[in-house]
């Protein structure tokens, strides 16, 4: 439901358009079947995990070529950011296709007649034939940014919690120790969410006959003008709810 929300209006005129979350979990199984809400998620399981192996494995390596200890002082804590961040580029440029085709297909809420693409297979190869390989990079360097812009927020407002609230004695239990991970881990996906909104609306334009966005700043500019700043944060509320309940499925597990 978020994706549908946060990127129906790449164009002025969607095939469909939705007016909350409730109305798509409402209408969506009706237009697609029952199971819509799984549209795309094998891919999505499919570049998930790879990527989060190989960036486990690549962030030692690069550390190892860093030299970068254990020790938690200011220029060491960088340096395992900076790591972090670039094994998770390397290993985003391998599997990005995979996240342009899981976004293509999640956010076509269209009833079933008028889907643009039937698959994962029909979808890339419309975009090669359109763009070549660059169409599936676009809006790669703003998931970059995205991601280090929300790790370096996670991290930052957990030493800012660690250093102030946790040392009082109504931050000390565990169902305090949740509820506050829980919101900085919100506020870190509010925090990057323009920036993921922006990526994901040059990815739903790219390869169309008629573009609507030249690039990164006239996709800011005409969300700025037609949606406002509430344009970056559509669907935002269901990062509430997925975080909320990703974090009661961790603590039960």
């Amino acid at each position: 439901a978020g994706v549908i929300l946060q990127t129906q209006d790449y164009t002025e005129a969607p095939v469909v358009r939705y007016n909350s979350a409730t109305e798509v979990l409402k209408t969506l199984p009706s237009k697609q079947g029952k199971l819509s809400f799984w549209r795309g998620n094998l891919i999505h399981c499919l570049r998930y995990i790879p990527n989060q192996l190989a960036n486990v494995y690549l962030a030692g390596r690069i550390r190892s070529v860093f030299k970068v200890s254990g020790s938690g002082d200011t220029s060491n804590l960088v340096t395992r950011f900076i790591s972090s961040e670039l094994a998770s580029a390397a290993v985003l440029l391998c599997v990005y296709p995979l996240d342009v085709a899981y976004i293509r297909l999640a956010a076509d809420g269209s009833p079933a007649t008028l889907l643009e693409n039937q698959g994962p297979t029909d979808l890339l190869s419309q975009l090669y034939k359109s763009g070549g390989v660059s169409a599936f990079y676009s809006g790669f360097f703003l998931t970059v940014l995205a991601l280090s812009v929300y790790r370096g927020s996670y991290y930052w407002l957990y030493k800012l919690y660690k250093n102030t609230l946790s040392k009082r004695k109504e931050f000390a239990g565990d169902g305090a120790k949740f509820l506050m991970s829980t919101l900085i881990a919100v506020a870190s996906a509010l925090i990057s969410y323009p920036l993921d909104t922006i990526r994901k609306r040059l990815i739903m334009d790219e390869g169309r006959p008629k573009r609507h966005y030249t690039g990164i700043f006239d996709c800011i500019a005409k969300i700025l003008e037609r949606e406002g700043i509430s344009g970056f944060f559509k669907g935002g509320y269901c990062v509430l709810l997925r975080e909320f309940i990703g974090k009661l499925i961790l603590l039960f597990v």
